[in-house]
């Protein structure tokens, strides 16, 4: 008698799992409990900044945001813009219409609560967002289970459950809003099925009560929460494209007549994100000079420009192992070259799916839906945590192609078996663990901040200046986060480098430095967040005034970024109103101008190693 193979036996142990009424809770108290660690994280980072809207320290009155624009950083006004270059939050070369106006309203209205009922207490917050974690991973596994067999939805679930994509959104609460946003997402996208999937040539408007209005409703609660929930069109559109009975027509094949009606029952979709995109341009929202975001409709060629790296590196994290953020500190050059290796692999990738997306119209589905997803997350730098939309897809056609393996068709062969394997490595095994560490990710760089800014003196009488600093936000926080902490600030609070390479100091005379960074004051995406080149480029002899100094660019490149910049000081560098000081080893230590005529060079540092000297490793 022939036994039954392990794999056939392995989808029968997981179909069982999944008919049991207790495996959607399982499914999602396990991602609940591996971002549980998170409690332990407290307050992080821009979580103070929403504190500052709530509290309005007496330093940030002149910016004061209303309580319901917690994500508004600059509405890009010129003089409120100077009032944050004077106090230290900008930095000189940032453009003065420099503007980051996220309207999130929904998501910020869940902070205001948080804050009305718990004050400053951050483990009420974090089990809020755990709370919604779990409620986002059961609609998951409810959407899969609606055009899933069972031991397919169930795995489908878990590998979105697991995803390590999903760490920073419930771990750090200021990223809430794409948490939210998700979730709305997964309740449209049901609802839309729910209504869709009873359709039919004769019945064409299938059961759209309530199931239409509701989807409707999601959606425009999902856009409320995050810009990023625009995404559900992305699934919208695929499903118009693959799964609606319209569009399949006779014999299950594509049918452009019924693709045409099938299109026109989303026009009550577009009209909301017609709305809310009105809405949004009418208040005054949006992004402009940052090369952290980019307005995908109000700054398109820039969009169009970054969108090919952008796009690699984000699919390359969505399916594979690399985290899309690796591709953050390089230069342009690299920043290709990366996203062509992105491509190639992506293609191996492609083609060992080939198979089942001529099979499988629900795979094609999953692909298109997850591909167009993903961008709407390439107006901003690639990070994981952006992928929630996204990572739908991923799930439930990773889970068709293991499951399709599992039972065989596609061979015994070396290839399926080996594709398998990486997928299962990714996604099964090295997924739940860097979820756990991506979960604790903003309480670790929290720790790195406030070790950087503890170590700037309190000297309120005096203007500390630093040569150099890591990374433009890094350097941002100081005027930002130590009135949410109830401490100090400097007198003024300058620095005149961001970045990670070594910069040459040369003192021309009594109150004049040069400063000339390798490769630039624009290193990288982490140091191009004030100021993006290619829409407000830097020219030599362009020069910035400072209440302390003033700031003349001496050598451009021809993209516009500065190679050498004069700092020109109102009193001699030696006056003891200046406190100099450099980013070393994880903290700004005091530092010695050279002589007079003289130069030295601040050497290469690496936020690696800074991570490392904090966290005593």
């Amino acid at each position: 008698m022939t036994s039954t193979p392990f794999s056939v036996r392995l989808l029968r142990r997981i179909e069982s799992l999944s008919r049991r009424r207790r495996f959607a809770l399982c499914v999602s108290l396990l991602g609940v409990l591996l971002t549980a660690p998170s409690i332990a994280t407290g307050l992080a980072q821009d979580d103070y900044y929403i504190l500052t809207i709530f509290e309005r320290p007496p330093i940030l009155q002149p910016i004061a945001q209303p309580t319901l624009n917690t994500f508004t950083f600059s509405e890009g006004d010129l003089d409120r813009n100077l009032y944050r270059r004077d106090i230290g939050i900008l930095p000189w070369w940032a453009d003065p219409a420099w503007k980051v106006d996220l309207w999130r309203p929904l998501a910020a209205a869940t902070h205001w609560v948080d804050w009305k009922l718990f004050g400053r207490t951050a483990w009420p917050m974090h089990l809020h967002s755990l709370a919604l974690y779990g409620l986002t991973c059961a609609l998951a596994l409810a959407l899969f289970r609606q055009r899933l067999p069972l031991a397919v939805a169930g795995l489908a679930g878990l590998i979105f459950a697991i995803d390590s994509g999903h760490g920073i959104p419930v771990g750090w609460l200021a990223n809430r809003s794409a948490l939210l946003g998700c979730l709305f997402g997964l309740g449209a996208l049901y609802a839309h099925d729910a209504w869709r999937g009873k359709a039919s040539a004769a019945k064409p408007f299938g059961a759209w009560w309530p199931w239409a209005p509701v989807g409707v409703v999601l959606t425009a609660l999902g856009l409320l929460s995050a810009e990023g929930a625009v995404s559900i069109g992305a699934y919208l559109f695929a499903h118009a494209v693959f799964m609606d009975p319209l569009s399949r027509g006779e014999k299950d094949r594509f049918s452009a007549r019924g693709f045409a009606k099938a299109f026109a029952l989303l026009l009550p979709y577009l009209a909301v994100v017609a709305a809310w995109r009105a809405m949004y341009s009418a208040g005054g929202h949006g992004t402009y000079g940052s090369g952290l975001y980019v307005d995908p409709v109000g700054e398109w060629p820039v969009f169009a420009e970054t969108l090919p790296p952008y796009l690699g590196a984000l699919l390359l994290a969505l399916f594979t192992l690399p985290e899309s953020a690796a591709i953050a500190p390089l230069a342009d050059p690299l920043r290709w070259a990366y996203a062509a290796a992105a491509f190639g692999v992506l293609a191996v990738l492609g083609q060992a799916i080939r198979p089942l997306l001529r099979e499988s119209a629900t795979a094609r589905y999953y692909l298109l839906g997850a591909v167009l997803a993903i961008l709407p997350a390439c107006a901003t730098v690639p990070s994981d945590r952006n992928l929630m939309m996204s990572s739908i897809g991923a799930a439930g056609l990773v889970a068709l192609y293991l499951s399709s393996w599992l039972e065989g068709r596609w061979g015994a062969g070396a290839w399926p078996r080996r594709m398998a394997a990486f997928l299962i490595v990714c996604h099964l095994v090295v997924a739940p663990v860097a979820l756990v560490g991506e979960s604790l990710g903003a309480g670790v760089l929290d720790r790195i901040v406030k070790k950087m800014n503890n170590s700037v003196p309190a000297a309120t009488d005096k203007t500390v200046i630093t040569l150099n600093t890591p990374g433009d936000l890094l350097a941002a926080t100081l005027p930002l986060f130590r009135p949410a902490l109830g401490q100090e600030l400097p007198g003024a609070w300058r620095w005149l480098y961001a970045g990670t390479n070594s910069v040459r100091v040369e003192r021309e005379d009594e109150r004049t430095l040069v400063l000339r960074p390798a490769n630039g004051f624009f290193q990288n995406l982490n140091c191009q967040i004030f100021r993006r080149e290619t829409t407000n480029p830097m020219r030599a002899g362009d020069a910035v005034r400072l209440p302390e100094f003033e700031a003349t660019v001496l050598e451009a490149s021809p993209a516009g970024e500065p190679l050498a910049v004069a700092f020109r000081f109102e009193r001699p560098l030696d006056h003891p109103s200046y406190v100099w000081m450099i980013f070393d080893r994880g903290e700004y230590v005091p530092y010695s101008l050279p002589a007079p005529g003289e130069s030295a060079v601040l050497g290469e540092h690496g936020l690696e190693q800074s991570i490392r000297d904090t966290l005593g490793i």
